[in-house]
């Protein structure tokens, strides 16, 4: 089994009873930001991102065990889903997101997915919430591009000069 294929099958059954509004979280929520993440970089960095992407909420939510990502995927991954996990007892929102710039592919993920849940926020006609995810988009350097997807700022500088 692949490692990308292990992360989705674990992911699937920690977030089952998860919802994204009426949708189920993993078909939902997490393959769109697994599929905005790994558009974001180039095919060698796709399965390490990929798997952030799909566990960017697994700790965070559900307080999965940090040891069994290391153990099954490494340090490298599991320091990024750390990073991409908000602890709100211990620090502040500003604390987390300079913590998520610092470790890149966390940053990446974290712009996939400020930017699906800014979509559904403009779906839904909330254009606070779209306000709030706006600025953390941002904030990690991401520029939307258009309604079906967006572009890092360094590409826009690489590609515009």
């Amino acid at each position: 089994m692949k490692n990308i294929e292990l992360a989705m099958m674990i992911a699937k059954e920690v977030h089952k009873e998860d919802r994204y509004g009426d949708k189920v979280y993993f078909d939902y929520h997490l393959m769109n930001v697994y599929h905005l993440a790994i558009a974001l970089v180039e095919e060698k960095e796709r399965e390490v991102v990929g798997i952030v992407a799909i566990f960017h909420d697994i700790v965070e939510d559900h307080g999965y065990d940090v040891e069994m990502i290391v153990k099954m995927f490494g340090k490298k991954i599991a320091d990024a889903v750390v990073a991409m996990s908000f602890d709100k007892e211990n620090e502040s929102r500003e604390e987390y997101y300079e913590r998520v710039m610092k470790n890149p592919i966390a940053k990446i993920v974290k712009i996939a997915d400020a930017s699906e849940n800014r979509f559904n926020c403009e779906l839904d006609g909330d254009m606070e919430r779209y306000a709030y995810y706006d600025k953390i988009v941002k904030m990690m350097g991401g520029v939307w591009f258009s309604l079906s997807g967006f572009v890092p700022d360094f590409l826009i500088r690489k590609y515009n000069g």
